[in-house]
């Protein structure tokens, strides 16, 4: 059996995930690789997105802080929910050893604080934030990086957004 990590990237816009899901013509399903990824065809989602649907951009609800990855400074960034961000959707597969907890989350916050740690992030996370910059998007949802794991208080009413 192959051992390849299977991801898909949804666009998030205020809680909504972008229409236009086509695995023929933007993502080789079970592919962990960003060049199986038709990036062109993502940005013209988002464009069309942006453009043809003012209730995508537009927040139906009061915006949570939240945190996000941001791809161009490689930190754990506070954002609002209302941020336009992409959201990976995976199996983590096992107990994750490292993800977001209270006691790393000021050093994952400085500038580059991921790249210090980038032997310790998952593949298929490197992945999504090697995609999400390729395409000019700022910000990436990872349940396992934007919630604080070990921190009932933070972790409880994130999970409980999620559906």
């Amino acid at each position: 059996m192959d051992d390849t990590p299977v991801f898909s990237v949804e666009v998030a816009r205020t809680r909504r995930e972008l229409p236009y899901t086509d695995p023929k013509t933007a993502v080789t399903p079970s592919s962990a690789s960003t060049r199986n990824v038709n990036a062109d065809a993502v940005k013209s989602w988002l464009k069309g997105c942006d453009e043809g649907h003012p209730e995508c951009v537009e927040p139906t609800d009061k915006p949570l802080e939240i945190f996000l990855i941001d791809v161009f400074n490689s930190n754990i960034a506070r954002a609002l929910s209302s941020s336009s961000c992409f959201a990976l959707s995976y199996v983590w597969g096992g107990m994750q050893s490292f993800c977001l907890q209270a006691s790393n989350v000021k050093e994952l916050q400085q500038l580059c604080g991921l790249v210090r740690q980038l032997n310790k992030i998952p593949l298929v996370i490197r992945n999504a934030i090697r995609f999400t910059s390729q395409i000019r998007l700022q910000y990436l949802w990872v349940d396992s990086f934007c919630i604080i794991q070990d921190d009932p208080v933070h972790r409880d009413p994130q999970i409980s957004h999620m559906n």
